[in-house]
């Protein structure tokens, strides 16, 4: 996406702004210090949130960009960690990325104890920026009486209420906003009333919180007098709370109007504070995890409204800040820019009713507002609404995460609220939540001295270069120190845990007469990286079959000449056309799947799947051997190898593998294995076979990590009812080729 510069559009009240659109003299002198410098994202989505000790949990990785939220390979290592309420790593799984999405799943120990998991995901880049690591909290139930059950949760009654001036600080005789946030001891919202007096004894408005204890006034405050807050809380809790102190200059920013395509805000001053800025430039700033435009404008009159067009930008949070020209903040304003909210997964089931053990179809649509074909990877899950947890109806979700929790710190209550159609005050009560939370940081603060200082490098794979020079040197680092930030570890209800229990104890019973397992496994499906083979001749490992003749070409020490693989791989072999040159170059290697989506062939370097930079960066004379898959030859490699597969095998990876053999070391390799996942596979009930017999009580029904729409948006999947009765609900979630987050919710009965 092309963005532009912003360009301010002048509406006449009172007096008329003069803005003078200026060059982005940061951007442009940052550029190509930060070009090639990524944030990233990461999000998991979970089959569940509450699980009973001994189930699995399985969950899709989606690594994104966060400057536009699409799907990155600029990490291809990911540490996922299962995380103890005693904040101890009780699991931890290296799980490969492809295109942005990876998938694990982790087997619940019997004998965990009842409380709030977290789950944690992170790449060795993320550790630069620690705000960034993902944390997911999830509740495990224990079958065991542990006393956990029975604890209940007492607090004193108090109040914790803050002001926060909208945009700045409270100026004297200039009219404001101030929201506010009022929170429990258990750091909740809590609802408010009350008025506002001065200390003259004069009552100068009322107040009355009007969502999880937030809600906002207007008033011109005089810096001669003190302002309190006089009020109760919902229990009955008497208050009183004094308000920030009066600055005599300064200047706010106030949001009038958020619309999908522009913002209407007003800048507001008093007197003495304009005399001092008369032919003074201010600069206003506009920021969306990085810089879009710099803005010079000269205040004319007390209160002046701008309309601010936002037609290029994404969705999501924006900041605005208003600042010197020696860029000192005056006043700053988070916004969030409501584009792209019909875009969404419809589910449509074949039946609202069905059987037990009977068959259920699924269309899946992308439908909304996004450019041409979404391109859309999703994952789904299908469970028995009993494994549910009531309190986890508005918990995060990709939406609320992408868009909002990653963008602001501190822990956000019920996030997925403010992402739900059926709630119409969403976006307002959602301006409310940007006015009181913390800032969050920009890819653009990052300053180039800064970047030079990184500890942790980008990590693309466990090849087996890579796995060699992590043992030789004793690079590994250690994990991360655990920090879960502010999250609020919110414990169950008596009366959850007690269903969630006795349902446990019968699925128990039934498993243990049987001898059955929570999900019925077909067999362990394993990454490429992991599931490697030696060929006898030339010591390389690889996973498919030796080649013909024709489709290897092996090296002969005389390769000079050339300055990448690519163009020494022009007309040297059959099938295999590249046309152009970079950047505009197009490979394919022909044959049917290359005729669909695209004609990029997969890259494997040294067994690897990489990108083609990694391929371009890589010396020609340091290749062994290069081969080429293709048709039935390329089918191990699944979707992504439809289009061919071209194989390039190191001469380092030979002589290197060969030498630590002889080292007899080869043990250390396996602690950098990718982890092996597993297949989620439920039995298939259209024939009668001696398991099928065995009963099925599962509250995961279905689970598909990898979903991908089609030409027209769209997608099917089928799998089958288990022997339990009851609502089955559906959650998809994804990301679209453009980086919009999208779900869809459905449910159905089994009788």
């Amino acid at each position: 996406m092309k963005f532009h510069f912003l360009i301010f559009l002048l509406l006449f009240i009172n007096n008329v702004v003069y803005c003078q659109e200026s060059k982005n003299t940061f951007a442009q002198s940052n550029e190509n210090d930060i070009r090639h410098f990524v944030l990233e994202k990461l999000y998991l989505h979970t089959d569940r949130l509450s699980y009973v000790a001994g189930e699995d949990i399985w969950y899709k990785a989606y690594l994104a960009d966060a400057e536009n939220n699409q799907l990155t390979s600029h990490s291809n290592n990911l540490y996922v960690e299962l995380i103890s309420p005693e904040n101890k790593i009780i699991q931890r799984q290296n799980i490969h990325v492809y295109q942005g999405g990876g998938n694990g799943d982790f087997k619940l120990s019997e004998d965990l104890s009842t409380g709030t998991y977290h789950l944690r995901a992170y790449t060795n880049w993320m550790r630069n920026f620690k705000e960034t690591l993902y944390y997911k909290p999830i509740h495990i139930v224990s079958v065991k009486n542990n006393k956990e059950l029975n604890e209940a949760i007492h607090y004193k009654a108090d109040v914790d209420l803050q002001f926060f001036p909208e945009g700045g600080s409270l100026t004297h005789e200039v009219n404001s906003t101030i929201a506010y946030k009022a929170i429990n001891p258990l750091g909740l919202g809590i609802d408010v009333q009350g008025f506002i007096t001065n200390s003259l004894g004069d009552t100068i408005t009322d107040f009355a919180s009007s969502h999880l204890g937030m809600g906002k006034f207007d008033f011109a405050p005089n810096i001669n007098l003190e302002y309190f807050a006089i009020g109760s809380t919902k229990d009955g809790f008497i208050f009183k709370k004094e308000l920030p102190k009066i600055q005599f200059t300064g200047i706010n920013i106030k949001i009038l109007y958020v619309y999908e395509n522009q913002i209407i805000l007003s800048v507001n001053t008093n007197s003495e504070c304009l005399a001092d800025l008369k032919n003074k430039n201010l600069i206003i700033q506009n920021s969306c995890n990085k810089l879009l435009s710099q803005t010079r404008l000269n205040l004319n009159s007390l209160s002046d409204t701008i309309i601010l067009p936002v037609f290029s930008f994404p969705a999501g949070v924006s900041k605005l800040s208003l600042m010197t020209e020696e860029e000192i903040p005056i006043a700053e304003r988070l916004v969030f820019i409501p584009k792209n909210q019909d875009a969404k997964i419809q589910i449509q089931a074949d039946s609202q009713i069905y059987h037990t053990r009977s068959k259920v179809n699924l269309d899946l649509k992308i439908e909304g507002d996004f450019d041409d074909n979404a391109e859309a990877n999703f994952s789904l899950a299908a469970v028995n609404q009993t494994s549910i947890n009531p309190n986890d109806v508005y918990a995060s979700n990709i939406s609320s995460y992408y868009l909002i929790e990653s963008e602001v710190k501190g822990f956000i209550e019920q996030p997925g609220y403010y992402f739900d159609a059926e709630n119409e005050d969403r976006l307002e009560n959602l301006d409310l939540l940007l006015m009181t939370q913390a800032w969050r940081d920009f890819k653009w603060k990052y300053q180039t001295d800064s970047i030079s200082n990184l500890v942790y490098a980008v990590e693309n794979e466990f090849s087996i270069i890579e796995r060699l020079r992590i043992y030789i040197d004793s690079t590994v680092n250690p994990p991360p120190d655990i920090n879960p930030m502010s999250y609020i570890k919110t414990k169950i209800s008596k009366g959850v845990i007690d269903d969630i229990r006795e349902d446990a104890f019968y699925k128990k019973m039934i498993k243990t007469r049987y001898g059955l397992n929570d999900t019925v496994v077909l067999n362990e499906f394993e990454k490429i990286a992991s599931r490697i083979e030696a060929e006898k001749k030339d010591e390389h490992l690889r996973i498919y079959e030796p080649l013909k003749k024709s489709d290897t070409h092996e090296m002969d020490g005389y390769e000079l000449g050339y300055k990448n693989i690519i163009e020494f791989l022009r007309g040297r072999f059959a099938g295999l056309e590249i046309l152009g040159q970079e950047p505009n170059i197009i490979i394919q290697i022909r044959g049917p799947g290359s005729l669909t989506q695209g004609s990029e062939p997969l890259w494997l370097l040294d067994g690897m799947p990489v990108e083609r930079d990694r391929i371009l960066d890589f010396e020609v004379e340091e290749v062994d051997k290069i081969e080429i898959l293709k048709g039935a030859g390329a089918g191990i490699f699944g979707v992504r190898g439809k289009n061919g597969v071209i194989s390039v095998l190191s001469k380092q990876a030979r002589y290197g593998l060969d030498t630590f053999e002889n080292q007899d070391k080869q043990k250390a390799l396996g602690k950098y294995d990718y982890f092996k996942q597993r297949k989620f596979y439920a039995p298939k009930y259209d024939h009668t076979q001696t398991e099928n017999k065995a009963p099925d009580y599962r509250n995961t029904i279905h689970w598909e990590p990898f979903i991908y729409s089609d030409e027209n948006d769209e997608a099917q999947i089928s799998f089958y009812n288990s022997d339990g009765s009851g609502t089955i609900q559906i959650c998809a979630e994804g990301l679209t080729r453009s980086g919009i987050p999208i779900m869809g919710k459905a449910t159905y009965k089994v009788k």
